[in-house]
């Protein structure tokens, strides 16, 4: 208690940002509120010193002239105890007000999680692909052949493309509801060896209870080399709008996360094929392109029609 004591007042914000944010508040709460209530200990200790009362006396020997600073006494007692009480209750509320639930996001865990993200197709870059393929964990079928990896020599460079994490509690929650992860639920992707996944981090919600039983996730990366897009919220715009390249991986219900419990991987402990995938970014149509792309489609069924 003395270490931490000389800790606050010597470095008090820095001691603040070097604990974990589901803590950080509560300690702020008890560090203004710790000083109200020694100050109150302190007046009470002052009192009994000044009038020589000595606690462990029994009642009958204190001496009668004295009895009448008894009421003064037993007052900031109880000042101190509703001060402890009220400082004890703050702290719980602000940590259960703010606490978050926890991921490990990183797609590359040896023996647990291996996915990976490619870049737009060379031949088709609106064709979007999902799954894993036969060289991932958990192992699939899916064929990668034309698509290149994020972060390789000739693709897409790892530090212009940004990957995050939504999600929701429950399972099976509609995509469209998801949201991205409070806090370190952006980050960027490797190289070399490591090409095609990110950069590892914890990913923390503040719409999802911590220990949450049941959540659905979902990973998304983008282009961001423009650096006009950092965050997913403003990058889907872009996306759905034909600006920029991205993708996602498809959700998945993950049967557990963190929070006071440790930080789970992407994947169901229970059911493996509820995990994260691999996908690849693509450009989704302009209005423009899409309506010239439709009338080229019936104008060549007509021709066969007429043929």
């Amino acid at each position: 208690m003395i270490f931490l004591l000389l800790c606050v007042s010597l470095r008090p914000q820095r001691l603040c940002d070097n604990i974990p944010p589901t803590w950080n508040l509560a300690l702020r709460v008890w560090l203004i509120s710790f000083p109200i209530s020694l100050d109150a200990h302190w007046s009470l200790t002052d009192e009994l010193r000044s009038n020589n009362i000595c606690l462990r006396n029994a009642p009958n020997k204190v001496p009668a002239k004295r009895n009448q600073h008894l009421p003064n006494i037993v007052s900031n007692a109880l000042l101190l105890m509703k001060k402890l009480i009220l400082a004890a209750i703050t702290t719980a509320c602000a940590t259960s007000a703010f606490a978050q639930a926890t991921i490990v996001f990183n797609n590359r865990v040896t023996g647990t999680i291996l996915t990976h993200v490619y870049g737009p197709n060379a031949a088709n870059p609106y064709l979007s692909r999902v799954g894993n393929g036969p060289t991932d964990t958990p192992a699939g079928v899916t064929d990668w052949a034309g698509f290149t990896l994020i972060g390789t020599t000739g693709g897409l460079q790892s530090g212009g493309i940004f990957a995050s994490l939504l999600g929701a509690p429950g399972f099976g929650v509609a995509e469209s509801t998801l949201i991205p992860a409070s806090g370190g639920g952006v980050t960027t992707f490797r190289t070399g060896s490591a090409s095609g996944q990110i950069t590892p981090t914890t990913a923390t919600f503040n719409n999802i209870p911590p220990n949450a039983p049941q959540a659905t996730l979902e990973m998304v990366a983008w282009d961001n080399s423009s650096g006009l897009y950092a965050t997913w919220t403003a990058a889907s715009v872009a996306w759905k709008n034909g600006i920029i390249a991205a993708g996602t991986s498809g959700t998945w219900n993950q049967d557990y996360l963190g929070g006071t419990l440790p930080a789970p991987n992407l994947i169901n402990t229970t059911d493996p094929s509820q995990s994260v995938r691999s996908f690849n970014l693509y450009f989704v149509p302009e209005p423009t392109s899409a309506a010239l792309l439709a009338l080229g489609g019936a104008a060549m069924l007509i021709l066969r029609r007429r043929k």
